[in-house]
């Protein structure tokens, strides 16, 4: 097992919003980086933003998901 957190340690997942105005990246480890867009503020209101922001962490778990499932199914020799 120890294997497998070598492989979640080293883990990266990176998701966009539709817009490409926020990048989220989450690390194995469970670290989160937000960056925006230099123009992100100056397009979105904050409800906008707030969208923005939600669908960019969507895809960006659902990109570390399939990271897991991977690492997993890998482990367990499937």
């Amino acid at each position: 097992m120890s294997s497998l957190a070598e492989t979640y340690d080293s883990m990266r997942a990176v998701g966009r919003s539709p817009d490409r105005s926020v990048t989220i990246t989450l690390g194995g480890r469970g670290g989160v980086d937000v960056e925006l867009a230099d123009d992100a503020t100056g397009r979105h209101d904050e409800a906008g933003l707030a969208r923005q922001v939600a669908a960019a962490a969507r895809v960006t778990l659902a990109a570390f998901r399939q990271q897991q499932r991977a690492a997993i199914d890998e482990a367990l020799g499937q």
